[in-house]
């Protein structure tokens, strides 16, 4: 069963540690990443991300840090961007 501790919190024995916002978008990245490649493995994925032109910078940036982490893995990404 996969623990679902909200990202901002890190349990420390008995007690809660609060994480600065950096700490927190790192660990839910790397939480995301770990999650992707554990699905991966067990079978090749594709991932289609619609309208990439709304996308906020918290998005982008984990998009950003997936496509330099998952590159061995049997995944295709797709993704569509319109100008507007």
């Amino acid at each position: 069963m996969m623990d679902f501790t909200p990202i901002e919190v890190v349990r420390t024995g008995s007690r809660r540690l609060e994480l600065p916002p950096e700490q927190q978008r790192q660990h839910l990245f790397r939480s995301y990443r770990e999650f992707i490649e554990r699905a991966a493995w067990a079978q090749p994925i594709v991932a289609l991300f619609d309208d990439l032109h709304w996308a906020d910078e918290s998005t982008l940036l984990l998009l950003e840090h997936l496509a330099q982490q998952l590159h061995p893995l049997p995944l295709l990404a797709i993704g569509t961007y319109r100008d507007v």
